[in-house]
């Protein structure tokens, strides 16, 4: 019965200290502003078009993707760690890497996307 406590203590100490050592990245980019771009996938696209303001770290806004037809339009929220901004927004989410005035990554959706500030 010792042991068991033992292993647990010891498993509790690792969990702990485990996630404390998780810290994340402070962010190297200011992503404030209009964001105007596009999405690719499998031969389909279409625009988008982000207003995001930034606070330290996390991020709100408005992502407006087109056709509206996909109905993806709507509230965002995300995070900036270093260079990268994950964000999500209505029915899907992106990480993005940020250079300069321009972002490019993926869409959670696997397409293809591509910022420059406004």
């Amino acid at each position: 019965m010792n042991k068991s406590i033992g292993w647990l203590v010891a498993l509790a100490c690792a969990m702990v200290f485990g996630c404390a050592s998780a810290r994340s990245e402070p962010p190297t980019v200011d992503v404030t502003g209009e964001w105007v771009g596009q999405w690719t996938n499998a031969g389909n696209g279409g625009g988008m078009t982000m207003t995001l303001k930034q606070v330290d770290g996390v991020v709100t806004g408005d992502v407006i993707v087109l056709p509206v037809t996909l109905q993806l339009s709507g509230p965002a929220h995300g995070s900036v760690e270093g260079n990268v901004l994950s964000i999500s927004y209505r029915g899907s989410g992106a990480d993005l890497t940020v250079r300069d005035d321009e972002m490019t990554g993926k869409s959670r959706l696997g397409s293809t996307l591509s910022f420059r500030r406004k």
